[in-house]
């Protein structure tokens, strides 16, 4: 913070918006209330220790239902045309 006081005003707000947002992004990545029965963050299954994955080769559902396919890592997806290779939305 000491930095950021010493800079440009402009690059200040923005750089202190950034860490708003990215202090947001990790609050809802890790709450529970996101999910259908509070029972699961995106956290849960997007795993930092495993490249945020889940380890299996294919993932649990929030009723412990067994999904087609494994969590994604969640890394580099700016760069994606699409969210899935399944679902091109």
């Amino acid at each position: 913070m000491i930095y950021l006081s010493c800079t440009n005003h402009e690059k200040n707000k923005k750089a202190l918006n950034n860490i708003a947002q990215i202090e947001l992004g990790r609050y809802l990545f890790y709450d529970r209330r996101l999910s259908i029965n509070n029972t699961k963050s995106c956290g849960t299954c997007h795993n930092q220790q495993f490249a945020f994955t889940d380890g299996y080769k294919r993932s649990l559902g929030a009723f412990a239902d067994l999904h087609q396919r494994n969590a994604q890592p969640l890394f580099n997806l700016s760069y994606l045309k699409y969210f899935t290779a399944a679902d091109s939305t």
